[in-house]
């Protein structure tokens, strides 16, 4: 987890007055974390989604060549961070469901998704909403969303907690865009309230845009999705009001591309003879 996050810098505080040890991946791409993890060896792992994501996808390609059956591969990746874990820990954005349920079926350990902010501080764990948090859900016409929409309201997140912040750095216009005047901050995610202190994200308010002919396009979806194929580590979709389409920048997996471009070396070289 990336200390510029408030849970990376909490997870830090608290391991160090325990007398415990931290390893930081210090490179900006994932490339020698999993040798990194073996010499580590952890017993807790905490980490953005990406992580996760990019190991269930490695997952589901292995379990679509059908070489080895389920049971042998879940006890595979049960290993993936090492053979002692305590826990698991997901945080900094939302994680897919099918991610989760995936981690908590191959690691024989505690399993934890949180949500959070660091203005603010922690909001949810495994799904309920922490008993410090006051919150409340914000209609999103734009995207659909309602606080009375049958049968579970969903809108943009907004909460009060002891431990926000009083605002940015000598920046008042940005204050007053996210804390409004009964001083509830505005996350800019959209959740979901199945029950009562129930929880769940299912949006991103603050990262879509409107194009040139008045289309709506959320960019963190369409991330998402490409970020399922894979050949692709990274994603970032941008686009603007003046434009009529979008653009992309993409960081390519190089074993992947390595082994599509022998395969279709082969391929070609084969067709040719």
């Amino acid at each position: 987890m990336p200390l510029t996050h408030n849970t990376g810098r909490m997870f830090v505080y608290t391991t160090l007055a325990n007398g415990g040890r931290i390893a930081l991946h210090e490179r900006p791409d994932m490339a020698t974390l999993f040798e990194e993890l073996k010499l580590v060896n952890p017993t807790i792992i905490v980490s953005a989604p990406r992580l996760y994501d990019m190991v269930y996808r490695e997952y589901e390609g292995e379990l679509a060549l059908g070489r080895r059956s389920k049971t042998e591969l879940k006890a595979k990746y049960g290993k993936v961070f090492g053979n002692r874990m305590g826990a698991v820990c997901a945080g900094g954005a939302s994680t897919d469901m099918k991610v989760m349920e995936f981690l908590k079926e191959t690691n024989p350990c505690i399993v934890i998704d949180g949500y959070g902010a660091t203005e603010c501080g922690g909001i949810v764990i495994e799904g309920s909403v922490l008993p410090n948090v006051e919150w409340k859900l914000i209609d999103c016409p734009e995207l659909g969303y309602f606080a009375t929409d049958k049968p579970y309201p969903r809108g943009e997140i907004c909460v009060k907690t002891k431990t926000m912040m009083l605002g940015y750095y000598r920046e008042e216009d940005k204050t007053s865009e996210v804390l409004d005047k009964d001083g509830f901050y505005h996350t800019g995610d959209v959740g979901i309230s199945e029950g009562e202190g129930k929880l769940r994200l299912i949006d991103r308010r603050k990262n879509f845009f409107k194009l040139s002919q008045g289309e709506f396009v959320a960019a963190q979806k369409l991330e998402a999705l490409y970020e399922t194929i894979s050949e692709v580590d990274q994603i970032m979709v941008y686009g603007d009001s003046s434009m009529d389409a979008v653009v992309a920048v993409i960081v390519l997996n190089a074993t992947e591309v390595n082994t599509l471009t022998n395969l279709y070396s082969r391929n070609l070289s084969s067709n040719l003879a």
